[in-house]
């Protein structure tokens, strides 16, 4: 999985998000491990990787619906987020974004 984008370190003013070394361990397995992840204001990021990679596990612990096992995620407060199905996040990019998550995590965006 590659999640190359920034540097870790102070998230600044303009970050929306900022993971440091993040980890998640289900029983002995690590779905992922050692990631960092900047994303400021106005960025868009693609999580690109095979399936099982742990992109979808990623995308949960940046947006707080799962715990991770080691590391830390900053969120500023500011920071409201939405989501938007795959399906239609191309045909409909301006469409209204749902408060809740769907089953899926497609296309998770933030914005303050």
């Amino acid at each position: 999985m590659d999640m190359r984008n920034g540097q870790a370190g102070d998230p600044g003013p303009t970050a929306l998000i900022q993971a440091r070394d993040v980890g998640v361990r289900r029983s002995e397995r690590w779905i992922i491990r050692h990631v960092d992840l900047k994303v400021g204001r106005g960025e868009l990021i693609y999580l690109i990787g095979a399936n099982g990679a742990g992109k979808s596990t990623f995308a949960k612990a940046v947006l707080g619906l799962i715990d991770v096992s080691e590391g830390n995620i900053d969120r500023a407060p500011s920071m409201q987020m939405g989501w938007l199905r795959s399906a239609t996040a191309a045909a409909q990019s301006h469409a209204a974004p749902q408060r809740a998550p769907p089953d899926d995590l497609d296309g998770p965006f933030c914005h303050s």
